[in-house]
């Protein structure tokens, strides 16, 4: 019998939603992990869990997208979702992006809690060898399972990962006659076709489970079959890995989100009923119709009404497009005609409640209804300053590069991004010092020749690659010095005017592309930082060591770190301060700066490791053999109790070591990276969690770029949030730091030191900082008088007449459409608005498409 009923509502997850409507409603108790006077869902978080009832159970529709605007608590309403068909005796899967694992475990966990059950087991999977594990029959009765993105994004290869899966693979279908009836007919005889051949004692070959390989396919459907079959399937943030959705491209050719998808949709329990599925996305749609289609057929919507969708979506974005443009009463009825069409399409697919409600009584709306729609400023640019001899030549260098006809040059074409953005200008010179076939220093031997005859030089294109080799020599100067770049430089200052010289220093989120620029970007900051605090204890020893001390005893050796001091010490501002000190001189005051630092937080030291020897060792079996955790434990409590004194005036050891535990050591679950033990003891996760801790070494500014691991990437979250702790900056890789991470409680700037050109990314960029509890809503909370309001700053960085002012300027037109569909902020600005007659402005307002499941939406 399914758990999603259609006739009787009184049984399976209908009515388990209902129960569970009603606990989440009542206030939790303190401590529950919810605060005091709180229930465990808001009111609109309850109306879209009962949204969800009426969709998936009443109207047996197949899925459903939740679009809710970042931080509005999508995860905690579909696991609220997932309790319900765990409860109702089903089964449920999550498709987690990477790094976001623990976070969804410890969610499942508190969300259980508060409904007053013992939360399930969550078996870690991490790799296709897990699901051939000894306690693999486990995984196939498990009530929640975890699968990250990529589990599928493996390659067959000769090293021992690839031989022990197939080996695992091997010695499961050995002697099998009959396969789970969730693989694919065709599938299946390839899968029978293995075990004849292993009969026959011929192993498989790597090349065959490999991409493209003629069993990779039956090899994934029969792996994923021994995870059994779901009841719902909820993919988070189900816009990633697009391209893909088209029933028509071939299995090898889709996305690995794609191809797991396929499996977990396929895996029916009873038969002929597919799972449920709930897709949770901030950014729906990023940058066309298409992406409608993609997201909905994720959903499971049908194809043709996915294609429906898209359409009134094309005409939707043009009547917003025109009515902004003329603003008038044709316009604005043929919004209000494309918006209700929009509406009716997509509301029986989509939930979507924004921050700013009308009647709701949040710091937002109150701010809006104040001062207006435009609380982030969007107006200001970081603009970098060509001033230099060398980059003013480089950036007539790329123009005249960049407006000559192709010469073969591949990098030609990109040095207009390259000059701004930094990333690239050294490629060009390993064109020319390493010419591959068609580089403009090939010999005329490849130019045009007539039929018998030899080769027949081309005068025109050999002056054109002259041409182009005298603007590259013209450019190696520019290159030679990255540390001079102009958008660097301009970076650096209004990220130092915010999170330094201001009176009130705050915190800033970098967002960068491209992994070189970065790091310069790192460690000119801090090596700036370093030569600051080392002049500010050279001149005024006595001076409170908050204003001097830089954690470590020696500057670094690193080599890249050493060209930026060296670099930084070259810099003007900096030649002021340090006069003819070199970094010898700067290694001597370090030393002493960190012996008189020493001496100062000795006693600090001192009380708190005593605490953790004496009192936590005999709580938690800190055993002797576990010295070399004791210091790492004790400079992170001494930091977290620093930023407990700065927010609330006092601290104690106790109360350092209970938030530890909470922010670290989650309902003492392992972390999903964590050691390969189950049972490990209390113990071995706190070594865990400190694997990766810098205490008091931490650095002004920090990189957080791929390949780090979940436990570093949590550290640097929480000690970001921490506003008496460094990093002050935090430089993000995009593609790393844009989703599941929250960096708001301290930081309310976001600069965009090489911007994106999708708004969907920019926004989940932006959503970093924008969440409820941010630190912009505490300043707008605490403002008082007639000055201007705080607002959220957005800060792009530009190179006046480079490639990327033009990116910004599409960017933003771009933006407005995207926010004109899911904001319904066709008149998003005050200006805007000033353009459109009140009559006009109250059509289009009244028009505006409203997916809330609150009441006062409209009906669907």
């Amino acid at each position: 019998m399914t758990i999603w009923p259609s006739d009787d509502n009184r049984t399976g997850v209908y009515r388990q939603i209902n129960e569970l409507l009603k606990g989440f409603s009542r206030p939790l108790p303190s401590g529950s992990g919810s605060g005091t006077d709180q229930a465990w869902l808001d009111a609109g978080q309850r109306a879209t869990l009962a949204a969800l009832q009426n969709r998936l159970c009443e109207r047996d529709l197949p899925g459903a997208i939740i679009a809710d605007e970042v931080g509005m608590g999508k995860t905690r309403i579909a696991v609220a979702l997932a309790c319900a068909v765990v409860r109702a005796s089903g089964r449920v899967v999550v498709a987690v992006p990477p790094g976001l694992l623990h976070q969804w475990r410890e969610e499942f966990h508190k969300t259980f809690r508060a409904a007053k059950e013992d939360p399930p087991e969550i078996p870690e999977i991490r790799s296709l060898r897990d699901l051939y594990s000894d306690d693999s029959r486990s995984l196939r009765s498990a009530p929640v399972l975890l699968l990250p993105h990529g589990l599928l994004n493996f390659q067959m290869k000769n090293g021992w990962g690839s031989q022990r899966l197939r080996t695992l693979y091997q010695d499961h279908i050995a002697g099998r006659e009959r396969f789970s009836r969730m693989i694919p007919a065709d599938e299946k005889q390839i899968i029978g076709d293995h075990v004849g051949r292993l009969a026959n004692d011929h192993a498989l070959q790597p090349e065959e489970l490999q991409s493209g390989g003629t069993g990779r396919e039956a090899f994934i459907s029969f792996t994923l079959s021994l995870l059994g079959g779901f009841d719902l399937v909820i993919i988070d943030e189900a816009h990633k890995s697009k391209d893909d959705a088209s029933a028509e491209r071939e299995n090898a050719h889709r996305s690995t989100l794609a191809q797991l998808l396929l499996r977990l949709v396929r895996q029916d329990r009873v038969k002929n009923v597919p799972p449920r599925r709930l897709c949770l996305t901030a950014t729906p749609f990023e940058l066309g119709p298409d992406n409608w289609r993609q997201i909905l057929l994720r959903a499971g919507v049908d194809d043709e009404i996915a294609q429906s969708c898209g359409k009134a979506s094309e005409k939707f974005l043009a009547a917003a497009k025109a009515v902004q443009l003329l603003p008038g009463p044709a316009t604005a009825e043929a919004f209000r005609i494309a918006a209700t069409e929009f509406h009716e399409q997509l509301s029986p697919w989509m939930l979507r409640r924004r921050k700013a409600v009308p009647g709701n009584d949040s710091v937002l709306e109150r701010y809006i209804s104040k001062h207006g729609p435009d609380y982030r400023d969007r107006s200001q640019r970081i603009t970098a300053e060509v001033t230099s001899k060398d980059w003013s030549v480089a950036v007539m260098a790329v123009e005249a590069l960049s407006l000559m006809p192709a010469t073969g040059l591949a990098a030609q074409k990109r040095l207009r991004l390259a000059l701004a953005r930094g990333f690239s200008l050294a490629s060009a010179f390993d064109a020319v010092e390493k010419p591959e076939k068609g580089d403009w220093r090939d010999s005329d031997e490849h130019t045009l020749s007539a039929p018998g005859r030899g080769p027949v030089t081309n005068r025109q294109e050999d002056r054109r690659r002259e041409r182009a080799g005298f603007w590259l020599e013209r450019l190696k100067p520019a290159a030679a010095d990255p540390y001079a770049h102009p958008t660097l430089l301009a970076a650096v200052r209004a990220i130092e005017k915010i999170a330094i010289r201001s009176e009130a220093p705050e915190k800033v989120l970098v967002f960068g592309i491209f992994t070189q620029a970065m790091r310069r970007l790192t460690d000119l900051l801090n090596a700036r930082e370093m030569i600051r605090r080392l002049m500010i204890f050279s001149q005024n020893p006595d001076a409170p060591f908050k204003t001097w001390h830089w954690p470590g005893e020696t500057i670094p050796v690193d080599a890249q770190f050493r060209e930026a001091l060296a670099a930084a010490l070259q810099m003007a501002d900096m030649r002021s301060l340090v006069g003819n000190a070199d970094i010898d001189t700067l290694s001597g005051l370090m030393q002493r700066q960190y012996d008189k630092y020493r001496s100062q937080r000795s006693r600090a030291l001192d009380d708190v490791r005593i605490y953790v020897t004496e009192t936590l060792g005999p709580q938690i079996g800190l055993a002797v053999q576990t010295e070399k955790l004791v210091l790492p434990l004790t400079q992170a409590l001494i930091e977290i109790m620093d930023d407990q004194e700065l927010r609330h005036g006092r601290s104690t050891v106790a109360e350092a070591w209970d938030a530890f535990r909470k922010e670290n050591l989650p309902n003492n679950e392992e972390d999903e990276d964590g050691a390969s033990d189950p049972d490990q003891n209390l113990t071995s996760r706190i070594k865990l969690a400190l694997t990766d801790f810098d205490g008091r070494n931490g650095f002004f500014a920090r990189r957080l770029a791929g390949g780090m691991g979940p436990a570093a990437k949590q550290h640097l979250q929480t000690a970001f949030n921490r506003r008496a702790s460094w990093p002050m900056v935090l430089v993000a890789q995009s593609s790393v730091g844009r989703e599941g991470l929250n960096l708001h409680t301290s930081c309310r700037t976001v600069v965009l030191f090489q911007p994106e050109w999708n708004p969907g990314v920019v926004e989940q960029q932006i959503g970093r900082v924008d969440r409820i509890g941010s630190l912009w809503e505490e300043m707008v909370s605490q403002h008082r008088g007639n000055t201007e309001p705080p607002k959220i700053r957005i800060l792009p960085v530009e190179l006046p007449g480079s490639y990327d002012e033009h990116n910004w300027k599409v960017l933003n037109d771009r933006w407005d459409s995207y926010r004109a569909q899911m904001n319904g902020e066709v008149f998003g600005s005050a200006k805007s608005m000033d353009q459109a007659s009140c009559e006009v402005t109250e059509v289009v307002r009244n028009a505006t498409p409203d997916f809330s499941p609150l009441p006062g939406a409209p009906e669907t």
